[in-house]
């Protein structure tokens, strides 16, 4: 596939999907969705309803050109199904506990985010694997799968630069 018009970048808390994102925009000049911006009215504070946040996105998803970043939890996971590529960015444990701690050290004071939040987003990404919950990993693959879904599995940053090489 040379140009995608609809990608979907799934994958838990701190595996790089709003950087993927952000640069697959660029690359491709397509408009990129940070679900953050979905999810809450105010920065990392004050969260819509899952009601409103499937609304807002599904409007979006049906858009000819976008690029949606996502937990995959049950309100963000429809778009998937329209996506012509899916990038599951499956980075280990070590990765994303950095990238988490490296975020909000880097960005502290700007936003109304504090520890307790980030330490419900550690607690988040580290049982992903062997949650149950509508956004984790065991959910992920049997919606794939029952989808017939072709993702791009990206587990490093060798395999990410050699995603971004072709």
């Amino acid at each position: 596939m040379k140009h995608p018009n609809r990608i979907y970048i799934l994958g838990t808390s701190g595996t790089g999907k709003s950087y993927l994102g952000k640069i697959l925009s660029e690359k491709y000049s397509l408009p990129f969705l940070d679900s953050d911006d979905i999810m809450f009215i105010k920065k990392f504070s004050k969260s819509r309803t899952r009601e409103q946040r499937k609304k807002k996105l599904d409007k979006i998803a049906r858009n000819k050109k976008w690029i949606i970043d996502a937990r995959g939890s049950d309100w963000s996971i429809g778009p998937m199904k329209k996506a012509d590529l899916i990038v599951w960015l499956q980075f280990n444990l070590f990765t994303r506990t950095w990238r988490i701690l490296k975020r909000y050290f880097s960005r502290k004071g700007k936003y109304d985010e504090d520890f307790k939040s980030i330490w419900n987003l550690l607690k988040y990404s580290w049982s992903y694997k062997i949650s149950d919950k509508l956004s984790g990993y065991k959910f992920h693959r049997k919606f794939i799968k029952e989808n017939k879904l072709n993702p791009v599995i990206i587990k490093t940053n060798r395999q990410l630069k050699r995603f971004l090489r072709e």
